[in-house]
């Protein structure tokens, strides 16, 4: 899958903005060694890489308190359609893990990802995702999303 199909799949799917709150949580088990990492609420600049290519997309986005919510993209797929046989969030430390095994329209998409906190204003990502369509084609997907809290939301902006 090259970089472009796979951000338009991400896009097409809903997760590529709310993987970037990355990551996921609702109705998803919980298998919390630790509570997860806070995330500061605030305007945060999103550098998105997919397949290896340097800094593809950046997002500014304005964050309310607890928006960091590993179920919210899964449960808006999930309303799109897809269906999950397995879903599991861990937190050790600032590393929060999510894997999934979920089916949209006729592929199986099977996911890994590992966020990890810089404190309370920096976290690293990384997506591994692998589509295997009914007709047995499989693609590979790698994303890095970096997030950096860069200040207060600005006076009227309204938090995602």
């Amino acid at each position: 899958m090259t970089p472009s199909n796979a951000l338009r799949t991400f896009r097409t799917f809903g997760a590529f903005r709310t993987s970037s709150a990355l990551l996921l949580f609702g109705l998803v088990t919980l298998a919390l060694a630790d509570p997860l990492p806070a995330a500061r609420p605030g305007n945060w600049d999103l550098t998105v890489s997919i397949g290896g290519q340097p800094g593809t997309s950046l997002q500014k986005v304005c964050r309310a308190p607890g928006a960091f919510n590993p179920g919210q993209s899964l449960d808006r797929l999930e309303k799109a359609g897809m269906t999950c046989d397995h879903k599991e969030v861990t937190a050790k430390g600032p590393v929060v893990t999510l894997d999934y095994l979920c089916k949209l329209k006729g592929t199986d998409i099977t996911s890994h990802s590992d966020t990890t906190f810089t404190g309370d204003t920096a976290y690293h990502s990384e997506i591994h995702t692998r589509y295997q369509s009914a007709s047995g084609s499989i693609s590979d997907t790698a994303i890095v999303l970096d997030g950096k809290w860069t200040g207060p939301c600005a006076e009227g902006q309204t938090p995602e």
